[in-house]
């Protein structure tokens, strides 16, 4: 909880920010052998630790702007990724962490959504009929699809994979001719992006810059990125944590949404599934 003393019925960790060591190089090694560095005690000088176990219990960093809830997530992410190698995915809807970070060092790369949309399905050991709906939402909302195309658009995606494991928008173009000419020429208006699959290496933190959309884009784009996160490990279950989720301003999320619904159930199941879910907002109405 930040800028706060105390949280009633929260089991909570009040941070000073301003004593937080987003970029200490020289750690010893006894220290990173205790857990994950996220600063060091204001009275103290002693380490600041989060056990990795933790953190499969999610965490929810509450502040009003300006607390430094940024600062924090950033400083979590690069933390876990120096101790624990695994990756990290950040959605940035505003664009701090790619002005913050940028290209700071190999361990960080920047995907900037708003030139490079995501544009190639798995359908992994997903329902096929949930994943169609899905994705035809999303993409409904991003090219702007009346009622009558989006369902269109859902039967042509329902149809590509159940003859392909793997889809991406040049089968949706080629599927979707054969139904609605209209509906193709819009896909096609995709064809620019850069198509790649959803980025998870070891030892990187990720960040998808959601900035320059509108929230309908937003909402409909970070839908097809949990899908993929969801499709990659909704069905192996572990005790040990794969990867961390980081949503900052994640009340655009928590709404009757499709992207909500998703970040809700990868919440509940996360635990299971070797996933940790970061979210900040400014309150948590």
């Amino acid at each position: 909880i930040l800028g706060e003393e105390s949280a009633k019925g929260l089991k909570a960790l009040t941070l000073d920010l301003a004593h937080l060591a987003p970029y200490p190089d020289f750690i010893s090694k006894s220290i990173k052998t205790q857990g994950v560095l996220i600063g060091f005690s204001r009275d103290t000088g002693s380490p600041v630790m989060i056990n990795p176990e933790s953190l499969l219990r999610h965490v929810l960093v509450v502040g009003p702007t300006g607390t430094g809830k940024t600062t924090f997530i950033y400083t979590l992410s690069l933390r876990i990724v120096e101790s624990l190698q695994i990756p990290v995915l950040v959605f940035d809807y505003k664009g701090d962490y790619r002005v913050i970070l940028g290209e700071l060092d190999e361990r960080i790369k920047v995907v900037k959504l708003y030139h490079e949309p995501p544009f190639v399905f798995s359908l992994g050991r997903g329902n096929i009929e949930v994943k169609s709906k899905r994705i035809s939402e999303a993409l409904s909302t991003i090219l702007r699809l009346n009622t009558g195309e989006a369902k269109i658009l859902e039967d042509v995606i329902s149809r590509t994979l159940l003859s392909k494991r793997e889809v991406s928008i040049d089968d949706l173009i080629e599927y979707s001719a054969k139904y609605s000419k209209e509906i193709s020429i819009k896909l096609r208006s995709l064809r620019k992006s850069r198509y790649y699959k959803l980025e998870l290496p070891p030892g990187k933190v990720i960040i998808y810059d959601f900035s320059g959309l509108s929230i309908e884009e937003k909402i409909a784009f970070t839908t097809l990125l949990l899908e993929e996160v969801l499709c990659r490990y909704g069905f192996e279950p572990s005790t040990t944590l794969k990867a961390i989720i980081c949503v900052d301003e994640s009340w655009i999320l928590l709404r009757d949404t499709s992207a909500g619904k998703l970040l809700l159930r990868l919440v509940k199941q996360g635990r299971g599934l070797g996933i940790s879910i970061v979210l900040a907002t400014q309150d948590i109405e």
